[in-house]
């Protein structure tokens, strides 16, 4: 998904659907600073911004990254039934190096 937006009610969006060397493009877009975000799920959003402007009529052209994999995420333990149980203490840990604790 693309998203192109700035502080002044523009909110544009676009779903990208996967073809060759797709172009993602927005019409009519008025002048002004606009941020834009690149997301897609399990990968690292991308984020920036863009000038549009005059460009001799030949419209704004933005080049940015594809979204990475992502490499991480949170692990959530839930303990006790009406209450964690005070003191207990969670290890989390795997044999490459990765050990954490939370009491």
């Amino acid at each position: 998904v693309v998203n192109l937006y700035n502080g002044s009610g523009y909110n544009e969006s676009y779903t990208v659907q996967g073809l060759p060397m797709e172009d993602v493009m927005f019409a009519g877009v008025p002048y002004g600073e606009y941020s834009y975000s690149i997301s897609k799920e399990c990968k690292t959003p991308v984020t920036g911004t863009t000038t549009v402007d005059c460009a001799n009529d030949m419209g704004v052209s933005v080049f940015a990254e594809a979204p990475v994999a992502k490499t991480v995420n949170d692990v959530f333990f839930f303990i006790g039934m009406t209450g964690a149980e005070a003191g207990t203490v969670v290890n989390l840990y795997n044999g490459s190096g990765y050990n954490e604790s939370y009491t």
